[in-house]
């Protein structure tokens, strides 16, 4: 698993992770592994207590990672993972197109680990075509998350950031992609 940087937008204000990264693997039967970790002052972050697994709309409302897989068609998956164990799923058929809740996801597993200056989300994701979604001659992943600190501020984490505003959904951000050993 190799970890590709976020950086914040450049119009947020600057808080209290002073560092993020995201990645993805392959784990084998259809599944990925994603997986986050933020380095600063953990103890200023909001973030979600845990609750039981559920899938939930607007996480990107408080702390929540995020994951963009892009087809070549134009279309699109977002996931969101929230360190309170929600996570979302939603299909879109061209930029801010076509929402619709996505039936791509079999199960959703998440964990957290806290310390002092390191918080790290990895969410195992089990895919119902996992060769389908992620052909890997086409696969173009984007990593994004919304880190709110305890004040309410919240800054906007993306391996790029190709629009003036905060915009994930933005293909130019699909920057990212996994290693050829993924299933055929």
């Amino acid at each position: 698993m190799t970890a590709q940087s976020l950086l914040p937008h450049p119009a947020d204000p600057d808080g209290p992770v002073k560092r993020l990264e995201g990645a993805c693997s392959p784990c084998g039967d259809g599944a990925f592994s994603f997986r986050f970790d933020a380095a600063g002052e953990i103890a200023r972050l909001r973030i979600p207590v845990r609750a039981s697994a559920a899938r939930r709309d607007e996480l990107w409302r408080t702390t929540c990672f995020e994951a963009f897989v892009g087809n070549p068609e134009g279309g699109y998956l977002e996931l969101n993972f929230s360190p309170s164990s929600a996570w979302a799923a939603y299909d879109f058929t061209a930029y801010r197109e076509g929402m619709a809740e996505s039936g791509a996801v079999a199960s959703v597993a998440i964990s957290t680990n806290r310390a002092e200056r390191k918080f790290t989300l990895t969410a195992n994701v089990r895919f119902a075509d996992a060769r389908r979604l992620f052909d890997p001659g086409s696969l173009k992943l984007g990593f994004a998350a919304v880190i709110e600190d305890i004040d309410g501020a919240r800054s906007h984490w993306a391996i790029r950031h190709p629009a003036p505003k905060p915009d994930f959904h933005h293909s130019g951000g699909f920057v990212y992609r996994i290693c050829d050993s993924l299933p055929r």
